[in-house]
């Protein structure tokens, strides 16, 4: 598997629902920074689907493992179709992936359950949702067909400067979840992510974007991160002279 050439690019991370629109700021944004590559934009395989903090507690009750299970059907699908681009050389920029598909399965926080007991089982199942998610889908399905390790730009939120306004501003959010609950879920959610991206998985680190920041700089963000992986000669160069 190259993990040199960097041919695919996830834009992903739940938490206040920002990730769509960075992806389509980078539509235009990236191919302005980097000519020299051809981009294909993919779209959503879980387009559609409900916020983790919105569920019902019967839908969030669910084990991580079968949830995850109905994850994988739509995103393998997704990652075949990308087949004939990485054929023709270009770089495909996709909208979540399977980041997004762990951290929807194990979405479950600590906050539901009832005792101590019902916390520590929730941990539990949630890492043998993230082994089979890794010893399945990314084994299976990105290293032996696509053959490139995706470089994640993963948007992050801290529940220490989430506010009322950004939860009403939020596209996926609309202000339909209390400010506690979803500084929970953030709070859950990255230690998600650093579960996810632990050097055990073998992922590339991510390129980490702070949501609490205007759309501009999150770009630019992206932007920088990427120069890192895009364009690795130029570093090679900068470092000789």
């Amino acid at each position: 598997m190259s993990s040199g050439d960097t041919r695919l690019i996830f834009v992903s991370g739940i938490d206040l629902g920002y990730t769509s629109a960075l992806h389509h700021e980078l539509k235009s944004a990236l191919p302005a920074r980097f000519p020299e590559r051809t981009f294909v934009f993919v779209g959503n395989p879980f387009k559609g689907w409900q916020h983790p903090s919105l569920l019902r507690r019967s839908r969030r009750i669910v084990d991580p493992r079968i949830r995850l299970l109905r994850c994988w059907i739509p995103f393998a699908q997704h990652l075949l179709k990308m087949g004939p681009a990485f054929e023709k050389g270009y770089t495909v920029v996709g909208l979540r992936g399977g980041y997004d598909a762990a951290a929807y399965a194990t979405s479950r926080i600590p906050e539901d359950a009832r005792d101590e007991d019902e916390k520590k089982k929730i941990a539990r199942l949630n890492k043998l949702a993230f082994d089979l998610h890794h010893e399945g889908l990314v084994k299976a399905v990105v290293k032996q067909e696509m053959q490139h390790l995706p470089q994640y730009v993963l948007t992050c939120a801290d529940p220490q400067t989430i506010t009322r306004d950004w939860i009403k501003r939020s596209p996926a959010l609309k202000g339909r979840v209390s400010h506690k609950r979803l500084c929970d879920f953030v709070r859950h959610e990255n230690g998600t992510k650093e579960m996810y991206f632990d050097p055990e998985y073998g992922q590339r680190t991510p390129i980490r974007v702070p949501v609490t920041s205007s759309m501009q700089d999150m770009v630019e963000t992206a932007l920088a991160g990427l120069e890192t992986v895009l364009r690795p000669e130029a570093l090679q160069r900068a470092a000789v002279a």
